[in-house]
């Protein structure tokens, strides 16, 4: 069963997402599914680009470091501290994260 799947069974789609998120890993997630973990990895990948992407539609003046802020703050009641942050960045794709790290060095360069 994939994720999306999971997530489609279900009309509690916000408290089962809230649960898995604040409750389990990857890996358990993937055993639970039974899926590979880079199954897991994948599709959150996705998600966060996809999530990032209509972000950037709310304000297209923000570059891509200032959308993922506003992302983090959308989840600020699962964002609890700097290493919950840190994990929160780390699920966007590798290219992605790569432009909000480039456009977060201009950002602080500029302050």
């Amino acid at each position: 069963m994939s994720v999306r799947n999971f997530l489609k069974e279900t009309t509690e789609t916000d408290d089962n997402f809230k649960r898995i998120v604040e409750s389990m890993s990857g890996a358990e997630i993937a055993k639970t599914m039974n899926i590979s973990r880079q199954a897991v990895s994948n599709t959150l990948k996705r998600a966060m680009a996809k999530m990032h992407k209509g972000f950037k539609k709310v304000d297209d003046t923000w570059n891509d470091f200032e959308t993922a802020v506003a992302m983090s703050q959308g989840f600020s009641d699962l964002i609890s501290d700097e290493v919950e942050l840190k994990k929160f960045f780390k699920l966007f794709p590798p290219d992605l994260r790569k432009k909000i790290e480039a456009d977060a060095k201009k950002y602080i360069s500029k302050k």
